[in-house]
């Protein structure tokens, strides 16, 4: 159920291995800014990857942290038993945010580079927290070099997200809501927090307002592009 591989990261679901019989998930490539603004990333980037399955019963993501990563990034060391903990976003962090759109609950997903992950369910603006159910833990590959950590995660959503009453009439499908988020912290201790967007006074990756579909996130990953 658990990888820390030092090996090339690649999806673990491909059209052939999906039990589903779907294509293969739409992605967004997301650049992802420090609380502060661009002007504070100094010599580091982070983008990510999200793939959620046309379904909406799994979710891929994958994260690439750029800079001088070994000299001066503290990134908890690989676990040889990675279990579910809370407190990750304490240190270097991967996480992603989850809801149905138009519902209040969310779901946070916590994956350290050590292995170590944490799911949790919340029933609105940071109320109600509560462990997540799981179907099987995350999968989590880590690649790590001098100058790049690349970290992917594969989470099975069947039993996280409740599929009753979470699809489009039109459509048929879940319409997911995502906010991919990093905590980076640096060997002199300081922590950064990374979004796609920080709409707020202060870092908090809860706000719903920088939550958006796969679609609007394509949209606007595409439109920055252009610009």
């Amino acid at each position: 159920h658990f990888a820390v591989k030092s090996n090339t990261v690649a999806s673990a679901w491909s059209p052939a291995e999906d039990p589903g019989g779907m294509t293969t998930a739409t992605t967004a490539d997301v650049k992802l800014i420090p609380f502060g603004g661009p002007a504070e990333a100094g010599p580091w980037g982070i983008t990510t990857r999200v793939s959620p399955s046309p379904d909406g019963r799994r979710l891929d993501l994958r994260f690439i942290l750029s800079g001088p990563v070994e000299k001066e990034a503290a990134v908890p060391e690989p676990s040889e038993s990675p279990v579910r903990r809370d407190g990750l976003w304490e240190k270097t962090c991967f996480e992603c945010f989850v809801a149905v759109e138009g519902a209040e609950e969310y779901w946070e997903l916590n994956a350290s580079p050590s292995g170590d992950w944490a799911l949790y369910r919340l029933s609105s603006y940071r109320m109600g927290l509560e462990a997540a159910d799981v179907i099987a833990p995350p999968e989590i590959e880590v690649e790590r070099g001098a100058s790049e950590l690349v970290l992917s995660v594969w989470l099975d959503l069947r039993g996280v997200i409740p599929e009753e009453g979470q699809r489009n009439a039109e459509a048929g499908v879940r319409l997911l809501e995502f906010n991919p988020t990093a905590v980076l912290e640096l060997e002199d201790g300081s922590l950064s927090y990374w979004a796609r967007i920080h709409p707020g006074v202060e870092a908090d990756f809860h706000d719903r307002r920088a939550f958006t579909t796969l679609d609007r996130l394509a949209d606007s990953v595409s439109q920055g592009s252009s610009s």
